[in-house]
């Protein structure tokens, strides 16, 4: 069997998924760094939102994002006094995260930039085939998520078209 070329390594799709991935978080960084913003801490802050008093594991499935890597960047939205961490009234292990009015207020500016990305991110694409990427995607995604323990229907996972 011959040796895969570059041709091909550049249609299959884990590259075609990261070199899209890449395009898509360098457009990302570019609209939320004038808030100051990783695309993980902004995640964060809409998942806090959406879940008051939520805690950090909850916080990592929700988001997907892993629970070891999510304490430094709750740590760093903590320090910017965007979140707030609370004892849990009844389980002295576990702290509820909470944003704050400054959090809500750096929330509501971002989320502008947030569609903003995701705009430009599609832009290329006639709006049908936006549409059909966006219902693709999640497809594939529902298909696969017994293969990393997630729940099949979870509407947190699922991305709407513009």
């Amino acid at each position: 069997m011959a040796t895969l070329s570059i041709k091909d390594l550049r249609q299959a799709p884990g590259y075609l998924f990261r070199r899209a991935f890449q395009i898509s978080v360098s457009i990302a960084t570019e609209q939320l760094t004038p808030h100051n913003l990783t695309t993980v801490q902004f995640a964060s802050l809409v998942g806090i939102h959406e879940h008051p008093g939520v805690d950090a594991t909850r916080l990592s499935a929700i988001i997907k994002f892993d629970k070891a890597t999510l304490t430094g960047v709750l740590d760093r939205l903590e320090a910017k006094a965007l979140i707030v961490r609370q004892p849990h009234p009844t389980d002295r292990r576990t702290r509820m995260l909470f944003l704050t009015q400054e959090g809500e207020r750096v929330l509501a500016e971002a989320s502008i930039a947030a569609r903003d990305t995701r705009e430009a991110v599609l832009e290329p694409l006639p709006r049908a085939e936006r549409k059909q990427l966006m219902l693709l995607l999640n497809k594939l995604i529902a298909l696969h998520a017994d293969r990393e323990n997630a729940e099949t229907h979870d509407p947190e996972q699922k991305v709407t078209p513009p």
